[in-house]
């Protein structure tokens, strides 16, 4: 049994997808036999999410009861601690959260840096991209301002094919592991690099990559590219406004795939143009 602490954003975006991701990652490393922690914290003032009231907010309260509800049901509500702006530690106090970094076998980072100073003490760290291609741009875009990234000794990443000659997104140098994988393997509860290779296998979660893999077969480069430039756009803040000819070739893309993945792309690519615009 290894002890594992993992971090993410389950308290301040309390909704139903990404608190889903999350909570699988916690809930197959507990049924797998692992001694398993979640640690979150507030990062700028007003970044949690109240849902009834639809506001931004320090509190933290509704998502902290949401989180905690829910990690009731897998016996896990007395293993997670938020820190809310004010540095107050919900559930699991600093001294407890600092020991289990200090004696954690793994530290599994869902959501990038959040525990830079706590998980240096950890055997082995962990980063796991649970968005493909957008999250390739964003690192491109720190290291090219001079950025210090943190130090992990994995780097996984539910694009399948990132680092690939069929895929665009670029790398900036990083040795990406497919996290999706080896579904079909089971995690046997030691922390060896090839069980590593096995840790995404409780997601549920089917990133758009992967999809367009299994259906867009040789057409995939080129989707690829399309993805990319749309998303350095996005990231960018840049217009699409004349990016038809792109829209354009996703749409033509698109069709040869089966009506649920082309709703997928179509959704993701119109949604990224009216963001960008």
């Amino acid at each position: 049994m290894a002890r594992i602490v993992v971090s993410g954003t389950m308290v301040r975006e309390p909704r139903g997808g990404s608190i889903l991701w999350y909570l699988a990652w916690l809930a197959g490393f507990k049924m797998n036999g692992h001694e398993v922690y979640f640690v979150e914290k507030s990062e700028w003032p007003n970044d949690c999410y109240d849902i009834p009231n639809r506001i931004m907010t320090s509190d933290c309260s509704y998502g902290y009861g949401v989180v905690r509800r829910l990690l009731e049901k897998y016996d896990l509500h007395n293993s997670f601690c938020f820190v809310d702006y004010y540095g107050t530690y919900h559930g699991l106090s600093k001294s407890t959260v600092h020991e289990l970094f200090r004696t954690a076998d793994l530290y599994v980072d869902l959501e990038w840096a959040q525990w830079k100073e706590e998980s240096t003490h950890c055997k082995m760290r962990v980063f796991v991209d649970g968005e493909p291609g957008w999250f390739q741009v964003r690192i491109k875009k720190w290291i090219e301002s001079a950025t210090t990234l943190p130090a992990y000794d994995h780097f996984f990443t539910d694009g399948n094919l990132i680092g690939t000659e069929y895929c665009d997104v670029p790398t900036c140098g990083i040795d990406w592991k497919h996290a999706a994988l080896n579904r079909k393997k089971a995690f046997r509860g030691d922390c060896s690099r090839q069980s590593l290779r096995c840790l995404s296998q409780t997601s549920s979660m089917k990133y758009l990559l992967t999809t367009i893999c299994k259906t867009l077969s040789k057409k995939l480069k080129t989707f690829t590219a399309l993805l990319y430039s749309t998303t350095q756009a996005f990231f960018s803040r840049e217009s699409l406004a004349a990016s038809s000819e792109l829209l354009s070739g996703l749409r033509k893309i698109s069709s040869q795939a089966s009506d649920s993945s082309q709703s997928i792309i179509v959704f993701n690519l119109q949604r990224l143009a009216a963001h960008s615009s």
